[in-house]
């Protein structure tokens, strides 16, 4: 099967333009009269409780019906006993330093943390009017759960809804290797949701600066004219697509956002897919890179010379495997467990070094089978060296080639001299030859390092390995559901870092 999966009337959406309690309680404005991404996530979420609280009254009745009974446990509500309990908290501390952290704290920088939450509901609260079921305001665990349902089923939409939840369209599990996608025409207008030209535009065209009266308002101007046309005929939908067959009998997936890591997964849609998508660990340029190396790192990014450095072995990288990971644990709701767990020893793959990533220009992460970016290495080489040569570009260039020529020569030799690793996973050697490296490739190696142990005592017990984490994992009560799921982001990143000392370390002279 291929072509469309469904079709849903944008009339059929749930969002601020078509919920009623809109008109009791607009969208609020801050004070520079702009919307903030928080505003309209705490507000759909209040429209969503208003149509709860209708009851059969709500013109969605129906829809609502098929919506789980109990609140999506995101760790956003993990801190609140009442909802989460001592399995919250203890969750919490296992996320600790995980991507998953970084993502709660995005979360909360953005406006969406809980002490946001609870003052937004404390100044609403007041606004809905009663219902027959509902006479008296309602808990705020009521508004959690509606905060729940908007959070992991709406979607980013056009000008007009801006986002909505869409009834049948939510119910499409998520996976990376998704068969749909969804197809939903944004260049509407934003005061009626018009697809074709309208009222509105005159007056909007003019708030744009144009003083002519085209026949093609200027949202349009862009599309072709068949483009235009189409929609009178196909009307103003949104459509789930099949980008690949589907076999009969096959679950439907579809892509909550293209190659999101299980850190994001957890936070927004509060599970873990096991998929290992993602970029894999990363880090901050603030954490990583001196204010005053800022320019000469961004200059090197840009550098043909350290494109070319490692351009050459992509192919090569995508054959390495992702770290194994068990394929037998509990991930949480909707997992397609990870299948890895017979791939070649991951510890002895001779290569170190992974090309910048396509998608997130800078990015300073390691990749899912073990490979340190050269946009990090770059940033840990540029922190070793002395003031004198700071500066220094062209020289800084042609030192880095060689460092990373050296690298991946001492990650071949060190795969030569291994023969076969002992029942603990430990690796034995032929004999005891090692690479001598050049003090400025040893420099880089031993900042290498020591950042992959900074990044583990962030950690929760960072004396723990990944297989004690996944012993406790196994040992936790089946109702212990948050610790269970955070166990597995943490193990999952434990076990990288690992296997990322367990590379370098052996090509500084030391032992793992």
């Amino acid at each position: 099967m291929k072509g469309t999966v469904c079709t849903v009337p944008k009339s059929c959406i749930l969002s601020h333009q078509t919920a009623s309690f809109s008109t009791i309680h607009p969208l609020p404005l801050n004070a520079d009269e702009e919307f903030q991404s928080s505003d309209y996530i705490l507000h759909l979420a209040a429209c969503l409780l208003h149509e709860l609280r209708l009851g059969e009254a709500s013109r969605w009745y129906g829809y609502l019906q098929i919506l789980p009974r109990s609140i999506v446990m995101i760790p956003t509500f993990w801190e609140v006993e009442e909802l989460a309990g001592l399995d919250g908290a203890k969750a919490l501390e296992w996320l600790r330093g995980t991507e998953g952290d970084k993502e709660l704290r995005r979360k909360v920088g953005d406006g969406l943390g809980m002490a946001a939450i609870q003052e937004y509901y404390s100044a609403i609260q007041s606004f809905f009017p009663s219902t027959p079921s509902h006479p008296c305001p309602s808990p705020f665990s009521a508004y959690v759960y509606a905060l729940s349902m908007v959070s992991t089923r709406a979607f980013v939409l056009d000008a007009y809804h801006t986002i909505g939840i869409i009834p049948f369209v939510d119910l499409f599990n998520h996976s990376s290797t998704s068969h749909t996608s969804l197809l939903c025409d944004q260049n509407v207008c934003p005061t009626c949701g018009s697809i074709l030209a309208c009222e509105h535009d005159l007056d909007l065209d003019a708030k744009l600066g144009s003083s002519d009266e085209p026949e093609t308002p200027q949202r349009l101007a862009h599309l072709s004219v068949n483009y235009i046309q189409r929609p009178e005929a196909e009307g103003n939908n949104v459509d789930m697509c099949a980008e690949r067959p589907i076999r009969a009998g096959e679950e439907i997936f579809s892509c909550y956002e293209e190659d999101v890591g299980d850190g994001k997964l957890l936070v927004e849609w509060g599970y873990v897919s096991g998929e290992q998508a993602g970029e894999g660990l990363t880090w901050s340029p603030r954490d990583v890179i001196r204010p005053n190396q800022v320019g000469l790192f961004m200059a090197l990014l840009q550098s043909e010379k350290m494109a070319a450095a490692v351009e050459a072995d992509r192919r090569e990288e995508d054959l390495l495997p992702p770290i194994p990971t068990d394929p037998t644990r509990s991930v949480g709701k909707g997992v397609k467990p990870a299948t890895s767990g017979t791939s070649p020893n991951s510890v002895t793959a001779p290569k170190l070094i992974a090309p910048a990533s396509t998608k997130q220009f800078g990015l300073l992460n390691v990749t899912h089978n073990g490979l340190v970016s050269i946009n990090l290495l770059i940033a840990m080489y540029l922190r070793t060296l002395p003031d004198s040569i700071d500066g220094d570009l062209d020289r800084i260039e042609s030192d880095l080639v060689i460092v990373f020529n050296e690298l991946e020569a001492a990650a071949r030799h060190r795969e030569m001299t291994l023969t076969s690793r002992n029942d603990n996973g430990l690796t034995k050697y032929k004999d005891d030859r090692q690479y001598t490296m050049k003090s400025g490739t040893s420099r880089l190696g031993h900042a290498v390092v020591r950042l992959v142990e900074e990044r583990l005592e962030a950690t929760f017990k960072p004396e723990l390995s990944a297989e004690d984490l996944r012993m406790i994992h196994y040992a936790l009560p089946t109702d212990a559901i948050l610790q269970r799921t955070a166990l597995v982001l943490a193990e999952d990143e434990r076990r990288l870092l690992e296997v990322v000392k367990a590379r370098w370390i052996p090509l500084l002279g030391g032992s793992v």
